[in-house]
């Protein structure tokens, strides 16, 4: 009996035993699978990272390739442009040994320049260049074209330009009024569309300022209010001193009076219909003066006219013949104009 017991109780344990093992079986089981699942994963990120790292190596080839052949399109620009600089330098040590020379100097109407400009022996067979300048780009356009660099403090830009060239001949044309825009048009056949803003004459102010007499009118086809008066502004002493002193503070005192008459003179004849334009002649120093104080002529467009021969009221009924003149100055280039 004793015997049957004890088998039995090592049956129980044996049985006991087989349980446990299975149960760790079981839970080892689990970790493997746990194991498969985060190798799984791993192999999963892996396989990522080396496609990412492909993906990286081509990227970089691709951008070294791009690398070198923007550096060698760069190169190719940089060598081009010293060419053209050196180019340039050559026409400019040219053009500075070789100025532009001066065949013909002329005064024309707006109606007879394209006549005139044709008139012109053209050698080269090259494309007809017509330009328009506004001031500032016909100050640079003297100072790049080909000899015309000396040119620049005979030919007045004040209002602009306007170039007919061929080759290496120009007609450089000034303006009465000055050029609003810019235009240039190669071709064929000059391009005489850019006098047409010139053609009509509109009305326009004009302000004769001197030591001695000033004058004050508006031009609307012929002279009209027109106001002139002699007056007298004393010179500068040449004296020292307290007598130097008490002359500068009269003549200043004279200036500002006479300003002032031409300011309220330029207000009455103008109030009526304001021009666009006035043109300002005179004195340097009394018309510097003038621009500065004078607050009826802020409400203009001032420009800058030069008269030739002393003011005096026969002159100033003279004075569309001599505003509405364009100045004309044919030059041959020595390279022609591009």
């Amino acid at each position: 009996m004793t015997g049957l017991i004890k088998r039995i109780t090592d049956y129980e344990r044996v049985e006991l035993e087989l349980q446990e093992t299975e149960e760790r079986l079981s839970r080892a089981q689990g970790d493997l699978e746990d194991a498969r699942r985060e190798l799984d994963k791993l192999r999963s990120q892996l396989e990522s990272a080396d496609e990412k790292l492909r993906r990286e190596h081509r990227r970089r080839s691709e951008e070294e390739a791009r690398r070198g052949k923007v550096e060698r399109e760069l190169a190719e620009r940089v060598e081009e442009l010293e060419e053209l600089r050196s180019k340039v330098e050559e026409l400019e040590s040219f053009a500075s040994r070789n100025p532009a020379t001066l065949s013909k100097e002329a005064e024309l109407e707006v109606e007879g320049i394209s006549d005139f400009v044709r008139e012109r022996r053209f050698d080269s067979p090259g494309p007809c260049v017509s330009i328009c300048l506004p001031r500032p780009e016909a100050d640079q356009w003297l100072k790049e074209a080909p000899g015309m660099a000396s040119w620049v403090s005979r030919i007045v830009t004040d209002k602009g330009l306007v170039v007919y060239g061929c080759g290496a001949k120009v007609v450089v044309l000034e303006p009465p009024l000055p050029v609003e825009s810019r235009h240039r048009s190669v071709g064929g056949s000059f391009d005489f569309s850019l006098l047409d803003p010139f053609v009509d004459r509109p009305r326009v102010g004009f302000v004769s300022l001197h030591r001695d007499m000033y004058a004050v009118c508006v031009l609307d086809n012929g002279v009209a209010e027109s106001k002139f008066e002699k007056k007298s502004v004393v010179g500068r002493s040449k004296k020292g001193g307290f007598s130097q002193s008490r002359y500068s503070r009269s003549r200043e005192d004279q200036v500002k009076h006479l300003i002032s008459e031409v300011d309220d003179a330029l207000y009455e004849v103008f109030k009526e219909e304001p021009p666009r334009y006035v043109l300002l002649e005179g004195d340097d120093v009394m018309v510097a003066s003038f621009i500065d104080s004078a607050e009826s002529l802020r409400r203009h467009e001032v420009v800058r006219f030069k008269m030739k021969g002393k003011l005096s009221r026969d002159l100033i009924e003279m004075l569309p013949d001599l505003v509405w003149k364009w100045r004309a100055w044919v030059l041959d280039l020595p390279s022609p104009i591009v």
